[in-house]
């Protein structure tokens, strides 16, 4: 199914380079979480861990994405690896006050390298197989997705905080050698005569569709905070029940990422809108479900729309952009899922908190159906051509 970019020996290591970049950053966020909360004993310091993860470098990465576009793909991803490692270093050993600063440069590292692989795929893909490469990456995205937390426990209970930070900074030195070593020399063509390309004149539709993407992110990220709750206090059941949910989710997330492979041939916006329709009524149905079992069914849906919407999102863009500022183009997709999904944690506990564990789901659900509809809406109008007066 993904013969054809799999055939090529660029694709293949781009591929075990992101699924390398994967495996790390889900081994060393399950290690820091645990290393923070046996530190501080404080549910707080951890979601403080995960918006420094996540939300400050999705305000540095598209700065930094900006004076990186025009250097080799390879040495960019390598100096990601090799700063990862660095900060995996100090978080291991180093002095607590050192913490929260490396953890910034963990995520911002992260964060450069995977917008960057991201950002290779249309350098190296011939159009028709644009999107079988960027299906080929989410499904080793959802398929770690589904394992790396198992994966990252394991190896905090086998070998202990400190040490499973130590092997994730191995392999992250590792990749940095590897990819300095093999990789391609790749970068995007610039026209010497525009030194100031920037992403200042997108579509209308360009526009529409990253803003309705960031709003829906952010929504459909407010389960995260709430679901512990959600299991235990509105399904009265206990953790093995919150295991099979989050379960549940990864088998759709695997789903919808093997299920984009038969849709591509359906246009990308529409694929994410179609998605969005998905994933919002699978919430609804979560925040009403009355039994675990219905609620794990509901999950399976919001995973399997979660894994076509990312790629789709991801493909749309790289159809719109040109090839010089596809670098730029992907680190603002990051950027905005990591910022969205940082304000959709602190949304998602908020209403957990002041209304019910069931209401993250059903205001998620309900607000994404508002949302989709505006988007398809402005979309419609954005195409119908305009007629002079």
């Amino acid at each position: 199914m993904t013969r054809g970019p799999l055939r090529l020996a660029v694709f293949r290591r781009l591929l075990g380079v992101y699924t390398a970049d994967q495996i790390i950053d889900w081994i060393a966020s399950i290690a820091l979480m645990i290393l923070v909360y046996d530190r501080t004993s404080s549910a707080l310091a951890t979601a403080a861990l995960l918006l420094c993860k996540t939300f400050a470098p999705a305000l540095l990465v598209p700065l930094l994405a900006a004076r990186t576009d025009r250097a080799s793909v390879r040495t960019v991803v390598a100096a990601s690896s090799a700063l990862a490692a660095v900060a995996l270093a100090i978080l291991a050993a180093g002095p607590p006050h050192a913490l929260w600063p490396a953890t910034l440069l963990l995520g911002t590292a992260a964060l450069l390298g995977r917008s960057t692989i991201r950002a290779t795929v249309p350098l190296t893909l011939a159009p028709d197989d644009l999107k079988l490469g960027n299906g080929a990456l989410n499904v080793a995205s959802a398929a770690l997705t589904a394992t790396g937390p198992l994966a990252g426990a394991a190896a905090v209970v086998t070998l202990g905080a400190e040490s499973t930070l130590l092997l994730a900074c191995a392999i992250a030195a590792a990749a940095a050698v590897i990819t300095a070593a093999t990789f391609p020399d790749i970068r995007a063509d610039h026209d010497p005569d525009q030194p100031g390309e920037t992403i200042t004149e997108p579509t209308r539709g360009m526009w529409v569709l990253l803003a309705g993407a960031a709003a829906l992110i952010l929504l459909f990220s407010m389960d995260e905070p709430a679901l512990v709750a959600y299991t235990r206090e509105s399904l009265d059941a206990g953790d093995v029940a919150y295991g099979i949910l989050v379960s549940a989710w990864g088998v759709g997330l695997l789903i919808g990422s093997a299920a984009y492979f038969r849709l591509r041939h359906v246009p990308s916006v529409a694929l994410v809108t179609r998605s969005a329709v998905v994933i919002a009524a699978g919430y609804l149905t979560v925040g009403l479900a009355p039994t675990t079992a219905i609620a794990a069914v509901a999950c399976v849906v919001c995973g399997a729309g979660n894994g076509t919407m990312q790629v789709a999102l991801i493909t749309a863009v790289q159809e719109a952009v040109p090839a010089q500022l596809q670098v730029r183009a992907a680190a603002w997709i990051e950027a905005i899922g990591a910022a969205a999904a940082g304000l959709g944690y602190l949304a998602g506990g908020a209403l957990a908190a002041g209304i019910s564990p069931r209401a993250p789901f059903i205001v998620g659900g309900l607000l994404a159906l508002a949302v989709t509809t505006t988007m398809l809406v402005a979309l419609v109008a954005g195409a119908r051509p305009r007629t002079a007066r």
